[in-house]
């Protein structure tokens, strides 16, 4: 038990001293994003030499060879931990920027994603206001619109919107057998607003199956994760 515990913390110290000196070797300058796993590679590589050479030690020695790495072991440790918790933070930070920057936008469908596996009237997400909207039969929900959830239902919206660029009216003579409706708006920096507002139909669906996107985005905002929607008496 004592040799294993000494070689655990032998490997929690080799392991950040291996990453530092690969730093200073610089092998990962020039591998592009392949940089950070090279430099991990070369600590678990000095942690598990480390551990094997644990097991070189003589018995006589392993209680004291323990005290001794125990302090260091447990600082490693601790700042590894730190630096977890502080690298999950400017990550958060910057998540949020990121999100900041997203262009203001609404997206509407009729007839909405299923909630709760029961049918909705209509979906509505607005980045203006934060919020996404169901209507329902029995009410509206509401929902705060998080960054994540944005993002994904604008790249959606991206992709609907380069059929709609190329024709405004991109289901026109498609619709014997409609599905529902589409509309959007983005606030764009310099361009003004971008918005189309078009009519779904299977076949139109089939054919331009980026139509479907905004549709499937929305689905998955509302069945994912903590949607917890408050409905209210329905609005005249």
């Amino acid at each position: 038990m004592r040799r294993l515990l000494v070689a655990l913390c032998l490997a929690l110290i080799a392991f950040p001293l291996a990453m530092l000196v690969a730093g200073w070797m610089d092998v990962a300058q020039g591998q592009g994003l392949a940089g950070g796993a090279i430099v991990v590679g070369y600590g678990l590589l000095g942690a598990l030499f480390a551990f094997a050479a644990a097991w070189t030690v003589p018995q006589r020695w392993l209680p004291k060879t323990l005290v001794v790495l125990a302090l260091p072991a447990v600082l490693v440790c601790a700042l590894m931990l730190l630096g977890y918790l502080q690298s999950r933070a400017q990550l958060d930070t910057h998540l949020q920027q990121a999100y900041e920057q997203l262009p203001p936008f609404v997206v509407t469908i009729e007839p909405g994603p299923t909630l709760d596996g029961l049918p909705t009237e209509r979906f509505e997400a607005d980045w203006h206001t934060r919020q996404v909207s169901l209507w329902t039969p029995s009410g509206i929900c509401r929902a705060p619109l998080e960054g994540e959830q944005a993002v994904l239902l604008l790249t959606a919206v991206r992709n609907a919107e380069a059929v709609t660029y190329q024709n405004p009216t991109p289901c026109a003579g498609q619709l014997q057998h409609p599905v529902g409706s589409l509309s959007f708006s983005i606030q764009e920096a310099t361009a003004g607003v971008s918005k189309a507002q078009t009519q779904l139909s299977e076949r139109c669906l089939q054919r331009f199956a980026a139509l479907a996107a905004p549709g499937e985005a929305a689905q998955q905002v509302v069945s994912e994760r903590k949607f917890a929607p408050q409905c209210t008496t329905a609005e005249p």
